[in-house]
């Protein structure tokens, strides 16, 4: 992805799709409602601006509960932007919320097409995992998973995938291994946490997961 953002340098420093927990605050503090509002404010005045729309757009996603407000948004950017490989990814993480796996799978592999050495590769390899463990095909979530971890080892959305996709597979030892390398990442992954801090829109994919996690020993 190619979003930037304005830091101390006068460049955007970006936050990735796929794994809330790692990148935002816990829903309903203090930090998270500033987060909302400044989002809110930023959409308001940066209508037209691809990266205000996908950074803000997954913001009210995940800390808002604004998962189709944020579809909107994105498929706002990517028409207004169609070679902006960051609007399609976040596009496609979008998607991965919102149930709609196949059109993620298309727009995570359209951002890859138009920046396949992205140093947020991982967030869109993360987010064409989850499309397809949730599309029953577990051993291409796995290479996609494995692809996101190695190139971000600490990015914990890809070891929930490497987690849920090993146990449905039936491979219980190397599900219980992955969810133990998680717990150096975070100590916070509970499956009853799954909705709180990743909006899935569907209840088959968050009893997808659930159930993978379970055969793990992830904790309720």
């Amino acid at each position: 992805m190619c979003g930037r953002g304005t830091g101390s340098s006068g460049q955007r420093q970006q936050r990735s799709p796929g794994e809330p927990e790692n990148q935002f605050p816990h829903r309903g503090v203090h930090v998270g409602d500033e987060a909302i509002r400044a989002a809110r404010k930023a959409i308001e005045l940066g209508r037209r601006d691809t990266f205000v729309l996908g950074q803000a757009g997954w913001t009210l996603a995940l800390l808002a509960d604004e998962v189709e407000q944020a579809g909107d948004y994105l498929e706002r950017a990517t028409t207004d932007s169609p070679n902006s490989a960051f609007a399609w990814s976040f596009r496609g993480a979008i998607n991965v919320l919102l149930g709609n796996h196949e059109e993620a799978t298309e727009y995570c592999k359209r951002a890859l097409r138009l920046s396949p050495l992205d140093s947020s590769i991982f967030s869109t390899y993360t987010a064409l995992a989850q499309a397809a463990f949730f599309l029953d095909h577990y051993e291409k979530a796995l290479r996609w998973a494995e692809l996101a971890r190695r190139a971000n080892p600490r990015f914990l959305g890809a070891h929930g995938v490497i987690i849920a996709a090993h146990a449905l597979l039936g491979q219980t030892d190397a599900a219980r291994k992955a969810w133990e390398a998680a717990q150096q990442i975070s100590s916070v992954m509970r499956i009853s946490m799954i909705r709180e801090r990743f909006p899935l829109r569907r209840d088959q994919d968050v009893a997808k997961l659930a159930e993978g996690y379970r055969l793990a020993g992830v904790p309720e």
